[in-house]
């Protein structure tokens, strides 16, 4: 099966998917069963990994109003939120004031994790070899540049965790229904070497990829450790410098 590409660049494409009906996929009532055991078994993990790992920061791309703020408030650690599309952001910021947090302790910024040098200057602190870049919910299977995002990340020194959903015809199934369930249609699939590739209408165009070609994109950044976990549906992966 071949897709059509887009004229656009994949950047593009995600802003006007999340900027529109994408955006239902951060509301609990679109989430099917599964999602919904994906992302819980993902948000243990990575509570686990805060504690194990020593953090003191937690990094979260992709962060919509600030699904992981929660978590580093309770493990009493810094979190910075970054986010490309412009409409959450006040939505994120209304939250952190209504909740009477400190802004240099808390904070989410307009920024790509695909330029997080520079992204990086708008956070509560410098990121370090203390600090986790929370890539959550198949957030890397969306980027335009996983290369890019992962050569800066360790240009910075930081761990970095990738959650992506399983390769495999089952949870295609699964990725299939839920995206669906929030309103995309004409959902079209393709296995191919790297992994799984769902494109549907109003710009959904997102890859689950195999847990080797998570490695091959980490080596080539520079990391030297790769470490995967099974959760729910997926795999969180950790990588190290």
């Amino acid at each position: 099966m071949r897709f059509i590409q887009p004229a656009n660049s994949k950047q593009d494409t995600v802003l006007s998917c999340y900027a529109g009906i994408g955006s239902r996929m951060f509301f609990d009532q679109y989430l099917t069963n599964e999602v919904s055991e994906f992302l819980w078994s993902e948000h243990q993990l990575i509570r686990e990994l805060l504690e194990w790992g020593n953090f003191d920061q937690l990094i979260e791309g992709g962060c919509g109003f600030g699904r992981a703020m929660q978590l580093a408030i309770d493990m009493r650690i810094a979190y910075d939120g970054c986010e490309i599309v412009k409409e959450w952001i006040p939505v994120a910021r209304s939250r952190i004031k209504d909740l009477g947090l400190d802004s240099n302790e808390v904070r989410v910024s307009f920024g790509s994790v695909e330029s997080l040098e520079e992204t990086s200057l708008l956070f509560t602190g410098r990121p370090s070899d203390s600090s986790l870049i929370l890539l959550p919910f198949n957030l890397f299977g969306n980027l335009n540049s996983p290369s890019k995002c992962l050569a800066g990340a360790r240009v910075l020194g930081c761990a970095v965790a990738i959650v992506s959903f399983h390769f495999d015809a089952g949870t295609t199934r699964l990725r299939r229904q839920y995206y669906e369930n929030c309103g995309f249609v004409n959902l079209k699939s393709e296995f191919c070497s790297i992994g799984t590739r769902i494109v549907a209408s109003h710009g959904l165009d997102s890859l689950a990829y195999k847990p080797e070609t998570i490695e091959k994109f980490s080596y080539d950044a520079g990391f030297t450790r790769v470490t995967h976990f099974p959760i729910s549906h997926g795999t969180l992966s950790l990588l190290r410098p």
